[in-house]
């Protein structure tokens, strides 16, 4: 057992990330965690967690330590982040996640935002983007890629969707040409934020 902060999260993860109930059951374990001792063997690191992580994911978990602090949750395989910013929760995994995508998965980095979607733009949004992941149940809109504008570009365009002010298939030459002119080094207000408050 690495630590006793892992391991209050073990097995609870998979839960959290599952169910919107997973995360009251995560502040409960983390509210209980917090009420050790100062030093306590629990008080293990992040960067202890990902030493071993494969260089991209690696990368993304350092750059969310930086911009967003320790972690709510750590696991293995997995950081998560509570509250953090705009997001719901944000989450970095050790393994891409697959998406049925021609080209090779590089998606180790999911942020979740607060929204409720009608039931008849969820083609819409799955057409457009198929690392667009709903929860209508829980209220929530997801999206997973290889770093933080990435997902504020698609969650943004994800909105103009369903707002009705872009198709889906407009929304994807606009994420095309904004993420070719991205990696250019050209900014976007698309790439630096939410262009709306979402909804908690």
């Amino acid at each position: 057992m690495k630590n006793r902060r892992m391991a209050a999260g073990a097995g609870l993860l998979a839960f959290f990330l599952s169910a919107a109930t997973g995360e009251r059951a995560l502040v409960q374990a983390q509210t209980e965690n917090r009420a050790e001792p100062a030093g306590a063997a629990y008080l293990v690191s992040a960067q202890e967690v990902i030493k071993d992580w494969p260089q991209l994911p690696q990368m993304l978990a350092m750059a969310m330590l930086e911009e967003y602090g320790e972690p709510s949750l750590m696991e293995e395989d997995a950081l998560v982040w509570l509250n953090n910013g705009p997001w719901l929760r944000t989450i970095v995994y050790r393994t891409a996640q697959y998406h049925a995508s021609a080209a090779p998965d590089k998606d180790y980095l999911q942020q979740i935002i607060g929204y409720g979607i009608p039931a008849g733009k969820v083609s819409d949004l799955k057409l457009f983007d198929k690392r667009i992941e709903v929860y209508p149940t829980e209220g929530e809109l997801s999206s997973c890629s290889d770093s933080e504008r990435s997902n504020y570009l698609a969650l943004n365009l994800a909105h103009e969707i369903i707002r009705g002010k872009k198709s889906a298939r407009d929304a994807r030459k606009f994420y095309d040409r904004t993420s070719r002119l991205a990696a250019a080094g050209k900014s976007s207000p698309y790439t630096e934020g939410l262009l709306w408050n979402p909804a908690y």
